[in-house]
This record gives structure tokens, C-alpha cells and sequence, in this order.
């Protein structure tokens, strides 16, 4: 017998992580945490992790499984339910939003000059080495 060819999807879906909805999720992680009266550091010390865990949770670059999702919402005195209508809602922001306009992927490159969130550093000052120069 002879095999068949899949045929080739009608329209490839978009990964998650790239949709507008998905910024819901992660937005709404940071404000459960600044409702809290946290910074990132005290809640980082609540689910014994490290800020940057934390940090990158919010920005969507770490997914985070059930569990990992409940001691959040607990460290922050909330709870899923409360998390589940707040995502509701972004996600209603979301799609009204991705009606207007067409989402794009997040950047990954870095800027070339600064530090975090586009602040200079010395180093990136003109004319500063932390090397001097042999002559």
C-alpha cells in the first residue's frame, strides 16, 4: 500500500510567547508582586529563589509550571483565582490591542551602549577604558 504525504497546515500557529496574550501573563505576575508592597529581592527571599528568577519571570523569558505559579501568588498574599481574573482581563486588553495591530517578536539584541534599562555606564562613557592603553 502505498503512504499518503501529510499535508502541510493550512496556517502555522504562532509559539506562545510571541503573542500579544502572552504579555498578560507575565505583566500581571509584576503587579501581583508591587500590590504585595514587594520588590523583587523580598520575594525572591520568600519563594528561596534569586531576584533573577524573579526578574526574569516577569519579562517572560522564565515559564513558570502550576506550582511554581501558586507559591508565587502566595508569597504575594493572593491567589490563583485572583491572578486567573487578572489575566482575564489583560488578555481582553491584549486582543483588542492585536486587532489594531500586528504583534512582533521581542527583540533580543541588546544595546550597544548603556547598562540596564538603557542607562550609561562608566564604561560605556566616551573615552573610558578600564584597560589603559600600552604604548
Amino acid at each position: 500500500m502505498k503512504r499518503l504525504k501529510p499535508k502541510a497546515p493550512s496556517r502555522v500557529a504562532q509559539k506562545s510567547q510571541y503573542r500579544a496574550e502572552y504579555r498578560a501573563i507575565f505583566e500581571t505576575l509584576r503587579e501581583t508582586r508591587l500590590e504585595a508592597g514587594l520588590t523583587q529581592i523580598d520575594l525572591a527571599e520568600r519563594l528561596g529563589r534569586s531576584q533573577n528568577y524573579v526578574s526574569q519571570a516577569e519579562l517572560g523569558y522564565k515559564r513558570l509550571d502550576g506550582l511554581q505559579l501558586w507559591d508565587w501568588m502566595h508569597a504575594c498574599s493572593s491567589d490563583m483565582e485572583q491572578f486567573g481574573r487578572a489575566v482575564e482581563a489583560g488578555v481582553k486588553v491584549a486582543q483588542q490591542g492585536a486587532t489594531e495591530a500586528k504583534p512582533t517578536k521581542p527583540s533580543t539584541k541588546k544595546a550597544s551602549k548603556g547598562g540596564a534599562r538603557g542607562m550609561p555606564t562608566a564604561a560605556s562613557s566616551k573615552g573610558y577604558s578600564p584597560h589603559p592603553k600600552k604604548r
